[in-house]
C-alpha cells in the first residue's frame, strides 16, 4: 500500500511540521498504547516523506509508514518537517516534539531518533538543548531523559566533515541530495565547521551512552557525470563504541528502501529490533522530570574549591571529570550523565584561572566534560600572543611593570562563555529587563539560591581577598556588583600576566597572591552560609606542587623564584590542617606532581602534557583518593 503526501499530511498534528505516520491507538483490530516512539528527522536540504521513499516507476514505498508498523506494531512512528538552516531550527524542532508528544499525551513514551546525514546533526543538537545543563524546562528535560536510542545513517559522528563535502557542496549535491531542491552552499559549508563541536557536545552531555546504531555508505554519490565520492566514509560515520553496519548504497539513497524485503531494510529492521529491547528496559526512577538534578543523599553540606595555576587548570577540569564519574555511578547508577558539580556540591569556590573555573561549572552551571573543552580551548587563545618579542622582552617588560598579557582576550573569551552556556530562561529574564547581554550580572537573576559560587581578588593596597559572589551575604563587607566578566577578569589578574582589574571603587589584582589555595577563605565562608551543617565532602583540586627554586640565573631566576612563593598553594593546604583537624576525615586534596607545577602558567603549548598528567594521576597516585 502506498500513500500520498496528502494523505500524510492529513494524518499530522494539526497540520503541522510532526507527521504521524503510525498510531497503535487507531490501528485496526488489537488497538494499543505505545510503548515506544520512533522519530525521523531528515537531513539539512531533505524532505520529512520524499527523503525517506523510494520512487521507481513502478512503486512507491515509503518505509517509515509501511515498513516499520509491520515490525513494532505497538510504535508510535512519527517524521519530522524541519526549516535545515533557517535560524531558530533547533528550537523550533525541540518545542514542536514537546507540543506533539504533550497534546498525544505519549510524553512519557521513550524515544528512539532514526536521522539521516546531517539530521543526526539536528538531533544531537536537540539533545544537548534540551540537557538540564542547558536548558531549565522541566518538559524539555523530560524529553532529554526520554530520548533511549539513535540510529545514524551516513552522520559524522567521528572527526571533522571531510573536504570532500566542501567540494560537493561547492557543485551538485545539495540537488543530488534532494533532486529539485537547493540549499545555499555557503551556509552549508559554515554548518559543517560546526559539527565537531556539536559532537563534543553531545558526547559531554552524555550521549555516547546512549545505545547507538551507525549505518555508513559502501556506494559514492555522483558528483558529475560518472564521478562520485563516498561523502560519509566509514571512519567518520561509526561513532566510539556503537554498532555499525554497511548499507549497499551511496549517501542520498540510505534511508530509501524498494521493498520490505530489500537486504539493507532487513539490516535496518533487525538492527532496530536488537535496540528495541535495551531501550524497554529504562528505570523511570532516572527520569526527573519536574527537578534537573539527580537525586542525591544528602548529609551534609559539600565543599569544592580551585586552586589557581594559569594553563594547568586544564588539569583540576580533567581530574574533575573522573571524580564526578565516581559519583555517577554511586549515586546515580541508572543515570548515564554524571552529575554536574553545581547540583552536587553546595559551595563552590576558586581563585586566578581557578575561578574561571568556579564561574564556568558554579554559576553557568555547566557539567564538567563542556568545562573541560571550554577551558581547553580558551586558554591557547588567553595566553597566546601574537606580538613579537625579542630575546629576553619578558623580563625587560616585568622590570618596566608591563603585563605580558592584554585582558582583552580573556574579557572576550568570557563574555562568549556567557553568551554560549547562559541558560534559555536567565536570557529570556534579561531580555525582560533590557540588560545587555555583555554585563550579565554575576549574581544571577533566576534559581538565585542554587549553587553558591564565589571567586577571590585582591584590592589594591590591601592583604585580605574580597570573594567576589554570586549571592548576597548578609554579613559582606563589601558587597561587590559586577558582570560575569568582569568577576572572571578580576579573580585572573595575575601580577607580571595581566593588568589589574577596576569594579567600582575598588581595583583588583589576582587572589592568587593572598590565597592561591582558596581552601581556607571555602570552610570559612561555609561556616558563615551553613552555621547548623557540617561539611561531608571537602575536595580541593591543585595544579601541581611547587618543587623548591632557588632565585639564581638572573632576573628570570629570581622572577620564577618571587612568583613561585607569592602563588604557594600547599601552604594553604597545611594551615587548614593546622586549623581544622576535625575536618581532615572529609577533606581530599588532589593535587599534582611537581613536574606539573613547574609548567608556567601561560605555557599554552604544554595543554597536550598537562591532559596526559592529569589522566596518569586519576589511573596512579590519584587514584584511592577519587575512589574513596
Amino acid at each position: 500500500m502506498g500513500y500520498t503526501e496528502e494523505e500524510l499530511r492529513g494524518r499530522s498534528a494539526g497540520g503541522g511540521r510532526i507527521h504521524v505516520l503510525y498510531d497503535p491507538r487507531e490501528a485496526e483490530g488489537a488497538r494499543a498504547e505505545p510503548t515506544i516512539e520512533i522519530v525521523a528527522v531528515h537531513g539539512l536540504t531533505g524532505h520529512w516523506l520524499r527523503s525517506w521513499t523510494a520512487d521507481g516507476s513502478e512503486s512507491t514505498y515509503f518505509w517509515l509508514a509501511q515498513a516499520l508498523p509491520r515490525s513494532f506494531p505497538t510504535a508510535r512512528i512519527v517524521s519530522c518537517e524541519h526549516g535545515g538552516l533557517r535560524e531558530n531550527t533547533i528550537e523550533s524542532l525541540l518545542w514542536d516534539l514537546l507540543g506533539d508528544r504533550e497534546a498525544s499525551g505519549c510524553d512519557q513514551v521513550p524515544i528512539v531518533i532514526l536521522a539521516h546525514s546531517f539530521g543526526g546533526t539536528l538531533a544531537k543538537q536537540i539533545f544537548i538543548a534540551s540537557s538540564p545543563s542547558r536548558n531549565p524546562s522541566e518538559e524539555a528535560q523530560k524529553l532529554h531523559w526520554h530520548i533511549k536510542g539513535f540510529m545514524f545513517f551516513g552522520t559524522t559522528n567521528a572527526g571533522r566533515p571531510s573536504e570532500r563535502w566542501s567540494f560537493a557542496f561547492r557543485s551538485s549535491v545539495p540537488w543530488v541530495l534532494v533532486p529539485g531542491h537547493r540549499a545555499d552552499p555557503a551556509a552549508l559549508i559554515e554548518y559543517l565547521e560546526q559539527v565537531e563541536a556539536v559532537n563534543k557536545d553531545f558526547d559531554s552531555c552524555g550521549g555516547s551512552r546512549v545505545p547507538t546504531v551507525c549505518f555508513y555508505e559502501t556506494k559514492p554519490t555522483r558528483i558529475w557525470g560518472w564521478y562520485g565520492v563516498i561523502l560519509v566514509p566509514k571512519e567518520m560515520a561509526v561513532a566510539p563504541e556503537a554498532e555499525s553496519f554497511p548499507l549497499d548504497a551511496d549517501h542520498e539513497n540510505l534511508v530509501r528502501f524498494w521493498t520490505y524485503f530489500d537486504p539493507s531494510l532487513e539490516v535496518v529492521m533487525e538492527s532496530l529490533g536488537q535496540l528495541v529491547p535495551k531501550m524497554m528496559h529504562w528505570d523511570k526512577s532516572i527520569l526527573r522530570g519536574a527537578l534537573s538534578p539527580p537525586v542525591l543523599a544528602r548529609d551534609g553540606i559539600r565543599i569544592l574549591c580551585f586552586d589557581g595555576g594559569g594553563v594547568r587548570g586544564l588539569f583540576s577540569a580533567t581530574v574533575l571529570e573522573h571524580l564526578m564519574e565516581e559519583v555517577r555511578k554511586i549515586d546515580t547508577p541508572n543515570n548515564s550523565d554524571a552529575p554536574r558539580p553545581c547540583d552536587y556540591f553546595d559551595l563552590i569556590c576558586g581563585t586566578s584561572t581557578g575561578g574561571l573555573l568556579a564561574i564556568m561549572l558554579g554559576r553557568l552551571r555547566m557539567n564538567v566534560r563542556s568545562c573541560a573543552h571550554a577551558y581547553d580551548a580558551i586558554s591557547g587563545r588567553i595566553f597566546r600572543t601574537t606580538r613579537w618579542r625579542v630575546p629576553g622582552q619578558r623580563w625587560w617588560d616585568a622590570y618596566w611593570n608591563k603585563p605580558w598579557f592584554s585582558g582583552t582576550t580573556l574579557e572576550s573569551e568570557t563574555r562568549n562563555l556567557v553568551h554560549e552556556y547562559l541558560s534559555i530562561a536567565e536570557r529570556r529574564d534579561l531580555e525582560g529587563q533590557s540588560i545587555d547581554p555583555d554585563h550579565v550580572p554575576l549574581i544571577p537573576t533566576v534559581f538565585p539560591d542554587t549553587c553558591r559560587t564565589f571567586v577571590c581578588a585582591l584590592p589594591e593596597c590591601s592583604r585580605n581577598c574580597h570573594r567576589l559572589r554570586t549571592y548576597r551575604h548578609p554579613r559582606a563587607n563589601p558587597s561587590i556588583d559586577c558582570a560575569i566578566w568582569q568577576a572572571a577578569r578580576a579573580t585572573s589578574a595575575a601580577p607580571l600576566y595581566f593588568p589589574p582589574m577596576t569594579i567600582g571603587d575598588y581595583t583588583y589584582f589576582d587572589g592568587g597572591i593572598a590565597s592561591n589555595n582558596p581552601i581556607l577563605e571555602a570552610v570559612r565562608e561555609a561556616g558563615a552560609l551553613f552555621p547548623d551543617e557540617r561539611p561531608v565532602a571537602i575536595v580541593s583540586i591543585g595544579c601541581g606542587s611547587a618543587a623548591p627554586v632557588g632565585p639564581g640565573g638572573g632576573i628570570k631566576g629570581l622572577l620564577s623564584s618571587v612568583l613561585q612563593r607569592v602563588f604557594d598553594a600547599d601552604a594553604k593546604h597545611h594551615e587548614f590542617l593546622e586549623q581544622f583537624p576535625g575536618l581532615e576525615r572529609n577533606y581530599f586534596r588532589l593535587q599534582g606532581s611537581d613536574e606539573l607545577g613547574a609548567i608556567d602558567l601561560a605555557a599554552y603549548e604544554q595543554l597536550g602534557t598537562i591532559r596526559r598528567m592529569a589522566r596518569d594521576y586519576v589511573s596512579g597516585s590519584g587514584r584511592a583518593i577519587i575512589q574513596d
